[in-house]
């Protein structure tokens, strides 16, 4: 504790300078994205799996939803969809695609 003093601002909330915080934290700590093509039923738990770092770009036609996922590297992104296997599907980018073949890989090797 110090001695100085502090006047907080007229209007300032602490709960919305706090959220303010977190979201640009969060935009700087994720900045690979990825598209994905999800079944319609699976969007509210992969929405609940990335949290935040989910948007969902809407329908395809096809009873699959496509969407954004965000973490801070393409491998991170890879791990987290492996185990959805053939349920999701990684359009773009490459290295995201790169990585789940990598994975992929190593697990058919591992258990073959």
């Amino acid at each position: 504790m110090t001695e100085e003093e502090f006047e907080r601002p007229d209007g300032f909330e602490l709960s919305r300078a706090w959220a303010g915080v977190v979201e640009e934290m969060e935009r700087r700590r994720s900045t690979v994205t990825a598209t994905v093509l999800i079944s319609a039923r699976l969007l509210p738990i992969l929405r609940d799996h990335f949290g935040r770092h989910f948007e969902s770009l809407g329908e395809t036609g096809d009873g699959r939803v496509r969407a954004r996922v965000a973490a801070p590297m393409a491998l991170t992104i890879a791990e987290q969809l492996a185990g959805w296997g053939a349920r999701v599907e990684v359009e773009e980018p490459g290295e995201v695609r790169a990585e789940l073949a990598r994975i992929g890989a190593e697990l058919v090797e591992r258990y073959r």
